[in-house]
């Protein structure tokens, strides 16, 4: 029974859910990688790529994650697992990373990075 629930519904989901994540991260190291390059010209077509993809992976995922939201309630959801806390700070600092490096296109966005 358990082996039929995890192949039917289980499985999928939580693969999608895995590649969604190590995609951002490969992203998202990518655009830190581009950021910290001497080189670094912001209205570059590979930064504004990878910057684009990364907010739709982070989208995608954090979709899922508002679901949950609705569905336990804002203290629930941060009661029930330890990690969905992590997942909404990983979404808010990587929103906190988009503005700013838009707000200051200069070597502020850097310095950011470097941290």
């Amino acid at each position: 029974m358990i082996n039929y629930k995890w192949n039917t519904y289980t499985k999928d989901y939580s693969l999608r859910r895995l590649i969604l994540g190590f995609l951002f991260y490969a992203f998202y190291f990518a655009d830190i990688h581009l950021c910290s390059q001497e080189d670094y010209y912001y209205y570059d077509k590979k930064v504004i790529g990878v910057r684009a993809v990364s907010t739709a992976l982070l989208y995608f995922n954090y979709r899922y994650e508002l679901i949950q939201i609705f569905s336990l309630g804002f203290f629930g959801y941060f009661l029930d697992n330890f990690w969905n806390f992590f997942d909404t700070l990983q979404t808010m600092t990587y929103t906190a990373y988009l503005v700013i490096s838009f707000l200051y296109e200069d070597s502020n966005s850097r310095q950011i990075v470097s941290i």
